[in-house]
């Protein structure tokens, strides 16, 4: 996920890029959703049917675009330039939650 805050230009807009594959066969698509945060905001899907390259190609592009920083290697060392997107770290590990009568019987 990536976020875009400005509060003197009053901009607080987010992009998403996924790369997706078929379950089923061996398509992959590149699904990009962008807009203000809060907002449902505008999308757009690419097929690439078997190509992974051409999809990766256009993940990398946009990636790059969007940040200025490559994908590879983006969890250890990227680095938030002035008037590009943001990433943000999202922590997808499932919780565990205790009911009341389990942290009771504890």
């Amino acid at each position: 996920m990536l976020n875009q805050t400005n509060i003197q230009n009053n901009n607080n807009k987010f992009y998403l890029i996924q790369l997706l594959e078929n379950k089923l066969g061996g398509d992959y698509c590149v699904w990009l959703r962008w807009g203000r945060v809060g907002m449902k905001g505008q999308s757009d899907l690419s097929r690439f049917n078997s190509n992974l390259d051409g999809a990766l190609k256009l993940f990398e592009r946009k990636f790059k675009d969007k940040t200025n920083n490559d994908f590879l290697g983006s969890q250890e060392s990227f680095v938030k330039i002035n008037g590009k997107y943001d990433l943000i770290k999202i922590d997808y590990k499932r919780k565990i939650i205790q009911t009341d009568e389990e942290i009771v019987k504890d």
